[in-house]
């Protein structure tokens, strides 16, 4: 089902933006707004779909999720998406503790998801 038709505009464009990974202050740059009116557009689209994360939008994105109806998402499946991000955002070189602030985590939780990836891809 298109997105489109339950949101505005200026939703859809976040929406399409939070889908693709950005932070919302990248998203405030990127569309010239301030990061807490993306904060408050993001809220929005949230209580369209009656979710509760973004993790949600990038489901409901990838069709993996459906629309209108109420979700229940599986713990495991907001960790591995959230920990495929830490990953992605280390191989591009960030360090630990810029993903911790971007994310919003303690770099301890960064540093002990790196060294389970590590030692995840040396058990294979």
């Amino acid at each position: 089902m298109d997105t489109s038709q339950y949101l505005t505009r200026r939703q859809q464009e976040i929406f399409d933006l939070v889908a693709q990974g950005f932070t919302n202050r990248e998203i405030a740059h990127n569309l010239g707004i301030s990061p807490k009116s993306v904060a408050n557009q993001i809220t929005a689209i949230l209580g369209v779909f009656n979710i509760t994360n973004r993790t949600q939008i990038v489901l409901i994105d990838k069709k993996k999720i459906p629309i209108g109806e109420e979700t229940q998402l599986i713990k495991d499946e907001q960790i591995k998406l959230r920990n495929e991000r830490i990953i992605k955002m280390y191989k591009e070189g960030y360090t630990a503790r810029q993903i911790a602030e971007r994310l919003g985590l303690h770099s301890g939780h960064i540093y002990k998801i790196l060294r389970d990836s590590n030692s995840n891809r040396a058990c294979e």
